[in-house]
């Protein structure tokens, strides 16, 4: 189902190109070049869905989690967490309000919410993590495309260093697992440039209880490298012609965009 957006839509000729690019971005310009468009050079604001603001929640969850003492990490201290973030966190998040729960919607939100989260501790012992940063912020410039990133969790295993990325997501299907792999394959490629080589990476799928992962070896950072380089030449093409092509795929079922897209006018 798709959120409401204005039916028109009138390009402003003063547009300039995004100055950075990310994960995010890049996947949304492979998915849908003109969704790309709409959101990030016409900066048309998108509603997140219900499952979006959930992840929100457990990520700021993990996020405050993971900054306590190791021995302080515990199912108690994430429960206390969620008691008191939900209480004054999301009454001032203008996203949720927007979803008009009731009350037993919001009981099943944070029913949600918590099923992730014990999730989590179904992969791991919080407690023997070395955290070396949380929400890490990232720039860097591969050729002249500038790339950000905010990296969910970098740690240390035997003087190594390892991205770890929470997903409250399903885990995707074999045909789509290399699009899964994009995100941390960037993220090590940006360290590498910043000078902190990554040895693994690990995608912790915390519905599932499902842990991926694997080295990170020279090609998968030279392939994203290239995929950031490629990426931004057809960005810069497509603004230079002032044309996006529009992609009709199963997606656009879930996309804020449907009514203003050409590929839905009739």
């Amino acid at each position: 189902m798709t959120q409401a957006v204005p039916d028109t839509h009138q390009p402003d000729r003063a547009r300039v190109l995004p100055k950075y690019l990310s994960h995010s971005s890049m996947a949304a310009y492979s998915s849908c070049p003109k969704k790309f468009e709409f959101s990030r050079i016409d900066k048309i604001p998108e509603q997140p869905s219900r499952a979006m603001l959930v992840g929100t929640f457990v990520h700021d969850v993990l996020e405050r989690l993971m900054g306590l003492g190791a021995h302080e990490r515990t199912v108690e201290a994430a429960r206390n967490l969620c008691r008191t973030r939900w209480d004054g966190w999301f009454e001032s998040q203008p996203d949720f309000v927007a979803l008009d729960l009731d009350r037993d919607g919001q009981l099943i939100f944070r029913k949600d919410a918590w099923k992730a989260i014990e999730g989590y501790f179904s992969i791991e012992d919080p407690g023997q993590v070395q955290v070396m940063a949380l929400e890490k912020r990232v720039e860097t410039k591969f050729g002249d495309a500038s790339v950000l990133g905010f990296i969910d969790r970098l740690e240390e295993r035997s003087d190594l260093v390892v991205v770890s990325d929470y997903k409250t997501g399903k885990v995707p299907a074999a045909s789509y697992k290399q699009e899964a792999l994009d995100q941390p394959y960037l993220y090590a490629a940006m360290l590498e440039q910043l000078g902190t080589p990554v040895s693994e990476y690990r995608i912790l799928y915390i519905n599932s209880g499902i842990e991926v992962s694997d080295e990170i070896r020279p090609d998968h950072l030279a392939g994203a490298r290239q995929r950031v380089e490629t990426t931004w030449v057809s960005i810069k093409r497509d603004f230079e012609r002032d044309h996006f092509e529009t992609r009709k795929t199963k997606l656009c079922n879930w996309c804020s965009f449907q009514g203003i897209c050409p590929a839905w006018q009739n």
